[in-house]
């Protein structure tokens, strides 16, 4: 009964069950003992009783026995009376003491160990007066017959107790028996065997570090509790056992979950004592190569005058920070910022050092420095561009004037005809140079409307092949659920244009060119996109070229405006410049990935929207035109550029409505952009008002003899009206008048109202047929 690993004199268990033994039989002797006493008290009552009434009921003849010395009834009475149980001897003798009768029983056999136990075994003798009355019993009272004296023996009317309390007696013991071995079940069920249980367990378990589960039915009960504390004392064990391991491998398990790397140095000689996965992942080295290396084999520019000097300030000022370069295992020098002590582990005197990768820090700083000189030249774009095509307009206007006043003589004259022509096309290209930085900086006049991107994609892959030439091989796959954007179509194929261009360049012996439109994933969500798109829905658009790729340094620079690896025949810089400017006014993001001889990737990011596509695409079919103008197609084979802007100039002449000469009023602040714009409406047929500001504008419309139908007028006007108020008041005062939009630079079409459409706005420098189709445009609509 004893319990594993106690010796059974020390067991509980033992002791449990022999106390409970003596519990048990105490409680059960008791309890009988009780219960036999009470019965025979009960039975000695009862005996008493019956000889009490017997004595009573014979008393008349008694007395009537001993009146008359009447033997022969004195002995009948003496023998009733010695019927009773409890009477062992009678006596009937008269008043002077003569016997009349006497009568006795066998001598009582005293083999009642529990009667004995109870009762004396003294007899107890009696005396009973017999008198004449009854009723009276006192001295002064009637005469007095005799005397009836009993010898009364209880013992003797217990026998048939004796007896059946001998079988209860019996029943006792057997009921304390079965007692015994109920308890004994019992305890060994609900104590023994799960102590058993749990001893095994702590013993088996306890050395492997695992909890006690607790034996079933005992989850709340003290064995339960005690399971909880031995457990309760495992785990605390385990932690101790666990902080003990931590400390001898040096905090491996904390060091290993820094993001950055931990690096151990040897004080004396540098050696790497201990390092990180952090570090292993950043210097790409195993455990065995970093840990048989020294500091100067990961940091060559390091040596050990140097090392000795950082040691003494590190233990000067218990803490040092510094930048400085690893180098990687294959070869790349990794920029890290190092915050270094001084510690001392098991009696050495180590230098700790956390080492953080700089190079997506780095990458940031030079964005924002890029993005920060961009948005510094785009503004200088947008501050000069309104002057430079002023000037521009006043060259060409000025260059048209002369070509088309010259004589017969002067026409046949190849040096003035070829050079008027080259001062023309210089001024055009001068043009079109700041309307491509104008794109570039963000601020073209675009005309969004909401169109489907596969569509649109879909219906320029004829003129996107064109333009990539049929050494190379064009693809396109949608796999976006959503790809309805609000954009301008015509920029969007412009930009297609010159990253198709740019491809080509890169694959000159061929190759192929993947366009892909998908959802974005949340990689490029949380890692590509800036921090003001990442709550919109957006569609990626990726374009990718199996061509040579391009370096780090370049791709920094891809988008910045005249930077180009092309020779100087090729191409002006421009095209992805635009491409940038394009797609962060359209409220997009782009960016770059490439690596040299595994080509390049442009990922576009687009906000999408659920508006319907507009009604004027519904029904389009075919390529769309690329926009005059507002790309530089120079890169483009002579052959595909003729096509491009052929299709686009018979477009122009099929869209051209002759109107009759038409009152306009042309409001300019220059005096010399007034004369050649004059000029060129006059040989149109027109007749031509002029207006320097807003107040003599507003002159002008109140002179009935004028019967303006038109007006042209500049944007940067004198304060404090400037062309959008002078355009206001007209459409507030003259609703039916026609207005158009002449400038160098818009900044912004929309003030409260007074927003213009892009067909209402001509760009500077313009030549003389443009003006004109400008103002057939506005009078037809």
């Amino acid at each position: 009964m004893s319990l594993i690993g106690v010796k059974r004199s020390d067991s509980i268990a033992t002791r449990a069950v022999f106390s409970a033994l003596i519990a048990v039989i105490v409680v059960s002797i008791g309890f009988s003992t009780t219960q036999v006493y009470l019965e025979f008290q009960d039975e000695l009552k009862a005996d008493r009783l019956v000889l009490a009434r017997a004595i009573t009921a014979s008393k008349p003849a008694l007395i009537d026995a001993t009146s008359r010395l009447d033997s022969v009834l004195a002995q009948q009475l003496t023998k009733s009376l010695l019927a009773n149980e409890v009477v062992d001897a009678v006596t009937l003798a008269d008043d002077s003491g003569a016997v009349l009768a006497s009568g006795s029983k066998a001598p009582f056999d005293e083999s009642m160990p529990l009667v004995s136990l109870l009762i004396e075994k003294r007899k107890s003798i009696e005396a009973i007066p017999l008198f004449e009355d009854l009723l009276d019993t006192s001295a002064a009272g009637p005469k007095r017959y005799g005397w009836l004296h009993l010898e009364i023996e209880p013992r003797r009317g217990m026998q048939d107790f004796s007896e059946r309390n001998r079988q209860f007696l019996w029943i006792a013991i057997l009921r304390v028996l079965l007692l015994v071995f109920v308890l004994i079940f019992i305890l060994r069920r609900q104590i023994i065997s799960p102590l058993q249980q749990v001893i095994s367990d702590i013993q088996n378990l306890s050395a492997l570090g695992l909890t006690v589960q607790k034996p079933k039915g005992h989850e709340q009960d003290e064995i339960g509790v005690l399971v909880s504390e031995v457990n309760a004392s495992i785990e605390r064990q385990k932690t101790q056992l666990k902080q003990i391991a931590e400390n001898e491998q040096r905090l491996k398990s904390i060091l290993d979950g820094a993001g950055d790397a931990c690096l151990l140095f040897d004080l004396i000689d540098g050696e790497v004592v201990y390092a990180n996965q952090a570090a292993f992942r950043l210097l790409d080295f195993s455990e065995s190569e970093l840990l048989s290396k020294r500091i100067f084999d990961i940091s060559p520019s390091l040596d050990v005058i140097e090392w000795n000097e950082r040691v003494r300030i590190i233990t000067a000022n218990q803490s040092h920070q510094r930048e400085g370069t690893l180098l990687a295992r294959d070869g790349d020098q990794i920029p890290v910022e190092s915050t270094s002590s001084t510690i001392n582990l098991d009696g050495r005197p180590l230098v700790l050092s956390f080492m953080r990768d700089m190079r997506s820090r780095k990458r940031l700083e030079t964005n924002l420095a890029h993005a920060q000189k961009l948005t510094a030249l785009g503004e200088l774009t947008g501050g000069v561009a309104h002057d430079f095509n002023n000037l521009l307009q006043i060259i060409q206007g000025a260059l048209d004037v002369i070509q088309s006043a010259q004589d017969a003589e002067n026409a046949e004259n190849p040096e003035v005809k070829k050079s008027l022509g080259i001062a023309l096309e210089a001024s055009n290209q001068g043009g079109d140079l700041i309307r491509q930085l104008l794109a570039f900086s963000r601020k073209q006049i675009l005309d969004p409307m909401v169109v489907d991107l596969e569509i649109e994609i879909t219906r320029n892959l004829t003129l996107l092949q064109q333009a990539s030439g049929r050494a190379i091989s064009i693809g396109f796959s949608a796999k976006s659920g959503q790809a309805n954007v609000k954009l301008d179509a015509n920029a969007l194929n412009n930009a297609l244009l010159n990253l198709v261009v740019n491809a080509r360049h890169a694959m000159p012996d061929g190759g192929r060119l993947s366009l892909a439109l998908s959802d974005l994933t949340d990689e490029d969500r949380v890692q590509h996109v800036p921090k003001s798109l990442r709550g919109q829905d957006l569609v990626c658009l990726s374009i990718s070229d199996t061509g040579t790729g391009m370096s780090l340094a370049v791709s920094e620079r891809i988008f910045e405006p005249f930077y180009t690896t092309k020779s100087e025949t090729e191409g002006t810089g421009m095209g992805l410049a635009m491409v940038f400017g394009f797609v962060v006014q359209s409220g997009g993001h782009i960016r770059v990935s490439s690596r040299i001889g595994e080509g390049t990737t442009f990922y576009i990011y687009l906000p999408t929207t659920r508006d319907a596509i507009s009604d004027d695409l519904l029904g389009i079919s075919g390529s769309a035109k690329p926009q005059p103008g507002l790309s530089d197609f120079s890169d483009l084979p002579d052959s595909t550029s003729q096509a491009l802007w052929r299709n686009d100039e018979m477009a122009s002449e099929l869209d051209k409505t002759k109107t009759a000469s038409a009152h306009i009023l042309l409001v300019d602040d220059h005096t010399d952009i007034r004369f050649i714009a004059k000029t060129y409406l006059e040989l149109a047929g027109h007749q031509v008002f002029e207006a320097a500001n807003p107040t003599d504008a507003i002159a002008w419309l109140g002179n009935v003899d004028a019967a303006v139908q038109l007006i042209l007028t500049d944007l940067a006007l004198p304060a404090p009206d400037d062309g959008l108020g002078l355009i206001q008041f007209c459409r507030d005062t003259y609703p039916d008048l026609k207005l158009g939009v002449i400038s160098g630079y818009v900044p912004s079409l929309n003030r409260e109202g007074t927003s213009l459409a892009t067909h209402q706005c001509l760009s500077k420098p313009f030549s003389q047929e443009q003006l004109h189709q400008f103002v057939d445009r506005l009078m037809a609509g």
